[in-house]
C-alpha cells in the first residue's frame, strides 16, 4: 500500500508539471504565467503562511512533512527551476525582469530550505 501511494505521489507530479510545460512564444507571458503558477502551488503546500497572508481558502489546512510529500515538493520547485532558466530575463520588460529575480531568490530559497536545512531531520518542530 505505502508503494502504491509513493507512485501515485510521483504519478501526479508528473501529470501535474507535464501540463505546465511553457510555450515558447511570449517571453512575459510564460514568466508571468510560470510565476501565478509557482505562488498558488507555493500556498497550497504552505496553507498557514497563505492564510496569515490574507488567503482564508486554506483556513484549517496545514502543512504535511511526510516524506513523500518533502520529496514531491522539492521536485516540483527544481521543475520550475528548470522553467525559470529557460526564459532569458534580459528578454522580458522590467517589471518582468525584477520579479523574474524575486522569483528566482524565493525558488533559490525554498530549495536550501528544503535540502540544506533538511527540516524533517534537523528540525523536530516543524513535525512535532
Amino acid at each position: 500500500m505505502r508503494a502504491f501511494s509513493i507512485f501515485a505521489v510521483i504519478l501526479m507530479t508528473f501529470i501535474h508539471l507535464g501540463f505546465r510545460q511553457l510555450p515558447s512564444s511570449d517571453p512575459d507571458s510564460d514568466f508571468q504565467k510560470l510565476s501565478a503558477d509557482f505562488i498558488e502551488d507555493n500556498l497550497k503546500w504552505n496553507p498557514q503562511s497563505a492564510t496569515s497572508l490574507g488567503f482564508h481558502q486554506y483556513d484549517g489546512l496545514v502543512s504535511r512533512y511526510d516524506i513523500e510529500i518533502v520529496k514531491t515538493q522539492t521536485n516540483m520547485i527544481k521543475a520550475y527551476q528548470s522553467q525559470l532558466e529557460a526564459i532569458d530575463p534580459n528578454s522580458l520588460n522590467p517589471k518582468n525582469y525584477f520579479d523574474y529575480r524575486i522569483l528566482q531568490n524565493e525558488i533559490n530559497k525554498e530549495l536550501f530550505s528544503a535540502i540544506e536545512r533538511s527540516p524533517l531531520t534537523g528540525n523536530p518542530m516543524t513535525y512535532s
